[in-house]
């Protein structure tokens, strides 16, 4: 591609380099290196503007060419979201970032360098010195179209779809979402099916790793800040701890409630309940249900008792909802990817 003027500004088409082949040739000519090697590439992803984030994986696409775009040039990378409050081409700017990913920027910068993704599903910015900097940039996403497993790697991610309408047609697809890998990786050695735990993070987040809700909740999983720090996770933006987490946290949950469950599949739908309301609830009504000395070992005496805890924060009805469809999310999974 060719570079493009705009308003000072060189929107500039991008392919793949060799940082560590420019950063050593660099040395020799007492150039700037592209990127610091004794650091992390920083790098922070704002799409919260971008016009339609519904009809792809957008933040999770770029995590993963991220990622590439890292290890390539034998870097290490911190991915993070941007604070929704951070002037981010102005933070980029200072140097406080090495890398921004963006909807089209509305500004002129003519001290940064935007590229455009392939798909034109957002920008790549650094600041236009080094000029080694952008040229990797441009060198890198150039030639992603040119890649033997370009469609393998951007498929997954841009494949929008209704499990329910998929698995009532029969058809089988050959992955879930993008992230079956890192999601089997994790449920493997316990009880639960992957596409179980796959229900769940459809269910929470429909794959969106940047998911955010009114409560705070974050990431694939959507766990709250205490949960998260509870359990090492110190990005929710980065999908593989994400799911290493909250496998961690279910496990956790399975311990607490394997003496209350009659069967596995009573104490898996616990644990949901659980995840969702939050353990003090659950207990709470298990507790409530053995103070009147009703059955509790399954997950329909135990539903019956949510509505007597219920609070401002917490709705009973709320909760069976969730367990409901996370179990009709893995039925069809069942069916979509049988094993």
């Amino acid at each position: 591609m060719k570079a493009i003027s705009y308003i000072g500004i060189n929107l500039v088409a991008i392919g793949v380099g060799l940082l560590a082949a420019m950063a050593a040739g660099n040395a020799v000519r007492g150039r700037e290196p592209a990127f610091a090697a004794e650091r992390p590439l920083r790098v922070r992803i704002e799409l919260s503007n971008h016009p339609d984030t519904t009809g792809a994986l957008i933040a999770g696409y770029n995590y993963r060419l991220l990622q590439e775009f890292a290890a390539e040039h034998g870097l290490q990378a911190d991915i993070r979201k941007a604070a929704p409050d951070t002037a981010a081409l102005d933070s980029l700017r200072r140097g406080a970032w090495d890398l921004l990913v963006l909807p089209w920027p509305q500004e002129a910068a003519d001290s940064l360098v935007f590229t455009p993704m392939p798909d034109s599903c957002a920008v790549w910015a650094v600041t236009a010195r080094p000029k080694s900097r952008h040229r990797l940039v441009h060198r890198f996403l150039n030639a992603l179209p040119e890649r033997w497993d370009y469609a393998r790697t951007r498929e997954p991610f841009f494949r929008i779809y209704d499990p329910l309408r998929v698995a009532a047609r029969g058809r089988k697809l050959d992955a879930l979402g993008p992230y079956d890998d890192l999601i089997r990786k994790y449920s493997e050695g316990r009880a639960w099916d992957w596409r179980l735990l796959a229900a769940l993070i459809f269910q929470e987040s429909r794959f969106h790793i940047e998911a955010r809700s009114w409560r705070g909740a974050e990431g694939l999983l959507q766990m709250m800040p205490r949960t998260a720090r509870n359990f090492g996770l110190d990005n929710t933006l980065d999908p593989e701890e994400s799911i290493r987490a909250a496998a961690d946290y279910l496990g956790h949950l399975e311990y607490i409630f394997r003496g209350d469950a009659d069967s596995q599949e009573d104490l898996q739908m616990i644990v949901l309940a659980a995840y969702n309301a939050g353990e003090g609830n659950i207990k709470e009504a298990i507790g409530r249900a053995k103070q009147y000395d009703v059955p509790y070992g399954t997950w329909d005496y135990i539903s019956n008792h949510l509505d007597y805890i219920a609070q401002d924060t917490y709705n009973g009805d709320e909760t069976r909802v969730f367990v409901e469809r996370v179990y009709a999310w893995y039925e069809a999974f069942c069916k979509i990817v049988p094993e």
